[in-house]
C-alpha cells in the first residue's frame, strides 16, 4: 500500500509523523501536484478575524493537521471500541479505510477554503446568490447532477459556511487531471455531503452515519481547541483527554460542548467588530470585481489566491447595534430577514449592515454599522428605518397570534351552529381558551418583543457614551426593567412604571426612587406620535478602566427614546425629590457628573429642566 508520511508539528499536540494511505494518500498527492500544502501554510486559519484579533497566527495547515493528527490517535486509542473503532468502508464493492476516508474528508474540506476564509466566502456566496448568469456559469461546471444541486443549495440558500465545500467540488473538476482519482473525489465528496448518499451507492449506511459522526466530532473538537485560545472563554479543553474520552465528548455534544461552540460563535466568529470588517470588506470586494468586470475564474483566483487584493488600512465603519431574534421569530429563514430589510434600507446612505445565524443557538445577529461621519439626517433616518423594522416585527408576531385564536374563534362558532343546544357551552369555551391565549402571548410573545426593543435602546445609549471602557449597569427589580410603544400597538406597557412606582412605593424608605419613576411616567405619557422606548430601572455607568471600588462614575434615574421621521430625542433623567431646588440641583448633578460622559458625536445636546420633577440631558438628532 502507497503511503506518505507526512512530518508535521502540530498545535497542542507537538511533532508527530502522520500516515497517508489509500485514498487518504491519492489525496494528499493531488494536494502536492497543485501547491495546496503551500497555499494552505500561507492562508491563517481565522482569515479576516486575524486582523481584528491580535496573535492570531494559525495557518489552515496548522488546522488541517490538527484535525488528521486527532483522527489517527483516535484510531490507535480506540481499537476495540465498537462505536469509535474506524474500520473500513465498502462503497459499490469499492474498499476505503475508515481512518483513510477520514483524513480524506479533511482533505478536500479544506481545499476549498478561500485566502481570508470565511471572508471571502461569505462575500462569495452573497455575490453569486445575487449574480445569476455567474451562477449558472459556476454550477455548470459541475458534471455530478447531486453534487451541482447541493451548490445550488447552499448557495441561493446564502449558507456561506457551507460554500468551502462548493469551492472544493469546482477545484476537483478545474484542477484533477486523473480521472480516477476525480471520480475517488467526487464519490467522497458525495459520500461527506450528501443526507442520499446511501440510496445511490450501495454501502453500510450505518457505519458510513458512524464515520460521518466522528469525523463532526473530531473537526468540532479541533475548532474548540484551537480557536479558544483567541477568545475570552472561560474553560480550555485538554486535548489529549477529551481524545481519549471521546466517546464522552460526543455524549455532551449538546451540554458543554454545545456552550463553549456557542460562546465561540458569540465572542468570535460574530463578533461585532469581526462582523463590521466582513461587512466593509465585502463592499470594497463588490465595487472592485464589478469596476474590472471580473469574470467567476479571476474571481475565483483572487479569492483563493491573492493576499493583498484589499487592505482596509482605516476602516470607514463602526459597529452601532446589534439585535438578536430567537428562531421563531424569523421563523428561520434569513434569507427572506436580509431581503425585507435591504427593501427598507436601500435608500439610506451611511451605513451598512449584515445578517447573521449563530448555528448553534439558531439565533439571527442583525448588524447595524455607520459611518464615523455619518450625518445627522442619516442617522436620524436610519434609526427609524430600524425601528420601523422592528415594529413589522412585533405585528406579524401578532397577527400570527391573532389568526389562530380567529380560527378557534371560527370553528367554536361553526359547532355552535351546527349543535345549537351546545352554544352556552362552546361560548364558555371559546372565551377561556382566548383568555389562555391572551395570556400565553404577554407571558410568551410580548417580553421576547420587549427584549428585541430594549437591545436598540441600549446599544442608541452606548452609543452616546465617551469611550470602550464605559459600561451601562441596569439594575434588576422584580418589575420590567423596560418598555417600548409603537404607533400601532397598544399602550398597556405604560402599566408597567405605575407597577414599578406601586412596588416601590411599597418600600417606605424608598420614595426617592418613587419620584424619580414619576418623572418617567411623565415624559412616557406626553402625546407624541411616534415611537417610544423607556428604561425603567435606574441604570450605572460604570468605568472598567478603573479598580471596582472607583467604577462608579454617576447613575441615569431613567431614560426615554422618542423616534419619528421627523427626529429622534434621547432623554437621560435626573430627578431630586427635595422640596426645594429640584431643578437646579438636579441641572448641577448632570453638568458635573454625566454630561463629561457623553460623545455627542457632533449632534449637540442641552440640560432640559423637568419642572417639580428635576432635570433630563438631551440629545436630538434631526
Amino acid at each position: 500500500m502507497e503511503t506518505i508520511s507526512q512530518k508535521v508539528s502540530i498545535p497542542l499536540l507537538g511533532v508527530m509523523n502522520i500516515n497517508f494511505f489509500d485514498c487518504a494518500y491519492i489525496t494528499l498527492d493531488f494536494y502536492k501536484k497543485i501547491n495546496e500544502i503551500e497555499r494552505q501554510k500561507n492562508i491563517k486559519h481565522l482569515g479576516l478575524i486575524s486582523s481584528i484579533f491580535d496573535n492570531v497566527s494559525h495557518s489552515r495547515w496548522d488546522y488541517l493537521m490538527l484535525q488528521c493528527g486527532i483522527t489517527e490517535i483516535t484510531r490507535k486509542m480506540h481499537v476495540g471500541d465498537a462505536d469509535l473503532a474506524l474500520g473500513s468502508l465498502k462503497i459499490d464493492g469499492s474498499t476505503y479505510n475508515g481512518e483513510a476516508i477520514l483524513k480524506s474528508w479533511f482533505l478536500l474540506s479544506n481545499l476549498g477554503h478561500a485566502k481570508n476564509t470565511l471572508g471571502d466566502e461569505k462575500f462569495l456566496t452573497n455575490y453569486l446568490m445575487n449574480h445569476t448568469k455567474m451562477r449558472r456559469y459556476v454550477l455548470n461546471k459541475i458534471k455530478d447532477k447531486d453534487l451541482k444541486d447541493y451548490a445550488a443549495k447552499i448557495i441561493l440558500g446564502n449558507d456561506y459556511s457551507k460554500l468551502h465545500h462548493v469551492l472544493s467540488i469546482l477545484r476537483v473538476y478545474m484542477l484533477c487531471n486523473s480521472r480516477n482519482s476525480k471520480n475517488t473525489f467526487i464519490v467522497l465528496l458525495k459520500s461527506l455531503l450528501l443526507n442520499e448518499f446511501s440510496k445511490n451507492y450501495k454501502v453500510n449506511s450505518h457505519k458510513l452515519d458512524r464515520l460521518k459522526a466522528t469525523f463532526y466530532m473530531i473537526r468540532q473538537l479541533s475548532i474548540i481547541s484551537i480557536d479558544s485560545h483567541y477568545s475570552h472563554l472561560p474553560i480550555k479543553i485538554d486535548l489529549m483527554s477529551a481524545i481519549i474520552n471521546l466517546k464522552s465528548f460526543a455524549s455532551n455534544k449538546n451540554g458543554l460542548i454545545s456552550s463553549l461552540s456557542n460562546s465561540l460563535y458569540t465572542d468570535l466568529y460574530l463578533e461585532s467588530n469581526v462582523i463590521c470588517r466582513q461587512a466593509e470588506y465585502s463592499l470594497e470586494m463588490k465595487r472592485i470585481f464589478e469596476q474590472n468586470k471580473f469574470a467567476f475564474d479571476e474571481i475565483f483566483k483572487e479569492s483563493l489566491f491573492t493576499t493583498e487584493l484589499i487592505k482596509i488600512e482605516s476602516p470607514e465603519f463602526i459597529p452601532f447595534s446589534k439585535v438578536t431574534l430567537e428562531y421563531d421569530m424569523f421563523k428561520g429563514d434569513h434569507v427572506r430577514l436580509k431581503n425585507k430589510l435591504s427593501s427598507m434600507l436601500n435608500k439610506l446612505n451611511g451605513f451598512i449592515f449584515d445578517v447573521d445565524i449563530n448555528p448553534i443557538s439558531n439565533e439571527a445577529y442583525i448588524n447595524f454599522f455607520i459611518s464615523k461621519s455619518i450625518s445627522s439626517s442619516n442617522l436620524k433616518k436610519l434609526i427609524f428605518a430600524i425601528v420601523s423594522y422592528l415594529d413589522t416585527l412585533l405585528n406579524e408576531v401578532v397577527q400570527y397570534h391573532d389568526s389562530n385564536i380567529l380560527d378557534i374563534a371560527f370553528r367554536l362558532d361553526k359547532l355552535s351552529e351546527a349543535n345549537s343546544s351546545l352554544t352556552a357551552e362552546l361560548e364558555a369555551i371559546k372565551e377561556k381558551i382566548m383568555e389562555v391565549t391572551y395570556s400565553n402571548f404577554s407571558q410568551l410573545h410580548y417580553p421576547k418583543l420587549n427584549k428585541v426593543f430594549e437591545m436598540f435602546f441600549l446599544d442608541v445609549l452606548r452609543y452616546f457614551l465617551k469611550g470602550e471602557n464605559l459600561v451601562l449597569h441596569i439594575e434588576k427589580n422584580s418589575y420590567h426593567h423596560f418598555g417600548f410603544s409603537a404607533p400601532d400597538f397598544e399602550q398597556k406597557n405604560y402599566g408597567m412604571i405605575q407597577l414599578a412606582m406601586e412596588e416601590e412605593n411599597a418600600i417606605a424608605d424608598n420614595q426617592d426612587r418613587v419620584h424619580e419613576l414619576e418623572q418617567l411616567n411623565n415624559s412616557v405619557n406626553r402625546k407624541f406620535n411616534g415611537f417610544k422606548l423607556f428604561l425603567i430601572s435606574r441604570t450605572k455607568i460604570l468605568d472598567m478602566s478603573k479598580s471596582p471600588d472607583k467604577r462608579l462614575q454617576t447613575d441615569i434615574d431613567s431614560a426615554i427614546l422618542t423616534i419619528s421621521e421627523d427626529s429622534t430625542t434621547l432623554d437621560l433623567h435626573e430627578a431630586k425629590n427635595n422640596k426645594n431646588g429640584r431643578e437646579s440641583n438636579a441641572t448641577k448633578d448632570i453638568k458635573k457628573k454625566l454630561v463629561p460622559l457623553i460623545n455627542t458625536h457632533g449632534f449637540g445636546y442641552r440640560v432640559v429642566v423637568n419642572k417639580g420633577y428635576g432635570a433630563k440631558l438631551r440629545i436630538k438628532i434631526k
